[in-house]
């Protein structure tokens, strides 16, 4: 729980946002996540490195990979890795001749 606090103080989400805080927390009990601290850090993570310090957003990341099904670090990572892998193959192909 403290790693899950300290980051939100230290990362600007808003250290006094007690509330905020509080909610986010309750991602560790009431979530189907293998190891609810990890993910919930690793989505604070993603948060922080779209500039989009806000619950709502973490919160976002949460219920989407709950509604997908990504239940474990490794799950996410390997979603991460497959939109990751899609996005840098992009592009046009054409028949070589």
């Amino acid at each position: 729980m403290s790693a899950i606090t300290d980051f939100w103080d230290k990362n600007g989400f808003g250290a006094n946002n007690v509330e905020a805080k509080k909610q986010l927390l309750s991602w560790l009990d009431y979530s189907n996540f293998k190891d609810p601290k990890e993910v919930i850090l690793k989505a604070m993570n993603i948060a922080c490195a779209s500039n989009k310090r806000k619950l709502n957003y973490v919160e976002g990341i949460l219920h989407n990979w709950q509604n997908e099904s990504l239940l474990t670090i490794e799950d996410i990572n390997n979603a991460q890795d497959k939109t990751n892998k899609t996005t840098k193959s992009g592009g046009t192909r054409y028949e070589s001749w």
